[in-house]
């Protein structure tokens, strides 16, 4: 007799319930990996390997933003970008989430706050 009446066949669904679960985790991962790559992919385009990042860049493309946070040793999480380039809470997460510049946002003030007066007229040695 199963120790718990009415349960009999209980732990083979249990079971089955997580082996259906580890399969989905395989296939979700998968999915957010290719996902990943082809974002990676488009944002060193955009940034010519990385050798163009400007303020011009990031307009055009905001959703470069998360790569260049995550292609730096350690990666500089977002309240931290924040927090150094002394730019607004809701410039980054628009340009990460809504992968855009907020509407409102005039352009000077995003060169202004993206430093664009050093990175427009940075060339790698």
């Amino acid at each position: 007799m199963h120790p718990l009446p009415g349960r009999e066949g209980a732990g083979e669904k249990l079971k089955l319930c997580l082996e259906l679960r580890k399969v989905q985790d395989i296939f979700t991962n998968r999915d957010t990996r290719v996902e990943t790559t082809k974002q990676v992919e488009s944002a060193l385009a955009q940034t010519a390997n990385l050798t163009n990042i400007t303020s011009a860049v990031l307009r055009q493309y905001p959703s470069v933003l998360p790569m260049l946070r995550m292609a730096t040793a350690p990666p500089i999480a977002r309240d931290r970008l924040i927090g150094l380039a002394g730019v607004s809470p809701n410039l980054v997460k628009t340009m990460e989430v809504n992968q855009r510049i907020p509407p409102r946002m005039e352009r000077t003030a995003v060169d202004t706050r993206s430093g664009a007066h050093w990175s427009d007229n940075y060339t790698p040695s």
